[in-house]
Parts: structure tokens; C-alpha cells; sequence
């Protein structure tokens, strides 16, 4: 395992200002559902059972980003835009996420470019989570 994310539902800022019932819900599939939050956390941010799917979780922080609607977003993916002002939580607590690797092919494993490239990956996995205890 390369990193263990957490999730938090948040939104563009734009519609914090909104009464939560009339914030669309947006919703990913797996590890990104909106049933880990409600198991894991029990709090009631205005997610529904209906609205947007994605598939895919950098669509589905772009959506939350554009003001789409309400998205339980990964920690990792969502740091950049949080930090930009394009992010806002909605909750301060988190849950536990996906489990991110990095393959590397057996062909490759001795490769120096591959090392190198996992270790710069591990170096910048190392720096965000500096940041977020900051």
C-alpha cells in the first residue's frame, strides 16, 4: 500500500450558503460511496440518496470544485483545491478511504527511472501529509 486516504463531504464555498436540502448530491461508486459516511461518521451534511454519479473520482472533485453539488472527496485528491478556496468542508470529520498503490511491473522493478519515479512518488505523498498535520 502506497497510502491510505480519508474522505470528507465537501462543497464549492458558493454553496455553503444554500439550505442543504436544495444541494444536489453528487456520488461515486466503491470506496468513495456516500454509505462509507454514513456508517463511518453518522452525520448528516444534506446528502441524499438520489443525484449526479461519477465513476470517476477526479471528475467527481471537479463537479464539487465547478459548484455542482456535494461530493465525499478523497483528502488526496482534494488537497490543491481546498487550499485554492475552490474546496470547502462540510464536516471536519473524515473516514477512511481507498488504499492507493503503485505496480510496478517485475520487468521494471530494478529499473532506475522506475526507483526514481517511486521515490519522488513517496517524497510528495510524504509532503502533503506534512501539510494536512500542519
Amino acid at each position: 500500500m502506497l497510502h491510505a486516504d480519508r474522505l470528507y463531504p465537501a462543497c464549492h464555498p458558493a454553496l455553503l450558503a444554500q439550505l442543504p436540502e436544495r444541494r444536489t448530491t453528487l456520488h461515486s461508486e466503491r470506496e468513495m460511496d456516500w454509505s462509507h459516511w454514513e456508517v463511518g461518521a453518522a452525520i448528516d451534511v444534506g446528502q441524499r440518496p438520489h443525484g449526479l454519479n461519477f465513476s470517476d473520482p477526479g471528475l467527481l472533485l471537479d463537479a464539487a470544485c465547478d459548484g455542482l453539488g456535494i461530493a465525499l472527496v478523497s483528502r488526496l485528491l482534494a488537497g490543491r483545491a481546498r487550499a485554492e478556496g475552490r474546496l470547502a468542508p462540510l464536516a471536519e470529520r473524515s473516514v477512511r478511504g481507498p488504499n492507493w498503490a503503485c505496480l510496478l511491473h517485475r520487468d521494471s522493478e530494478h529499473d532506475p527511472m522506475a526507483r526514481a519515479f517511486y521515490a519522488w512518488l513517496l517524497a510528495c505523498l510524504a509532503e502533503d501529509e506534512n501539510a494536512d498535520a500542519r
